[in-house]
């Protein structure tokens, strides 16, 4: 109950309440082990003629039923942080359980871009 509000009264902002659903962090390795399933990262034209290569580094949110919610480029070549967003957001992965319950993750995501000798 907020301060100043009558007793048995609905908060303020009751209709824009929502569900806060925890999230853990997955390392890195233990999240590729939970994949299912992943299209390949097409390395995009342009900076690929242009000799751009990298790694891009995502922060990548799974959801309670194992499909990718967020992705945040953190670092590498800006000219290939859509090419890798892009093509993560439609990866798949074994939904995570914790003591019995399903639950949001955040982890860690690597795409190299590396040109042919």
């Amino acid at each position: 109950m907020e301060f100043g509000s009558a007793p048995g009264a609905a908060p303020a902002n009751s209709g824009q309440m929502k569900t806060i659903v925890p999230k853990l962090r997955m390392e890195p390795e233990e999240a590729k082990k939970q994949l299912l399933d992943h299209n390949p990262v097409q390395y995009p034209d342009a900076p690929r003629l242009a000799g751009v290569q990298g790694t891009v580094l995502l922060t990548v949110v799974i959801g309670v039923d194992g499909r990718v919610k967020d992705v945040q480029a953190i670092s590498g070549p800006p000219e290939l942080f859509l090419a890798a967003t892009e093509a993560v957001k439609q990866w798949r992965y074994r939904p995570t359980l914790f003591r019995g319950h399903k639950m949001e993750v955040s982890t860690e995501v690597e795409i190299p871009f590396k040109l042919p000798k």
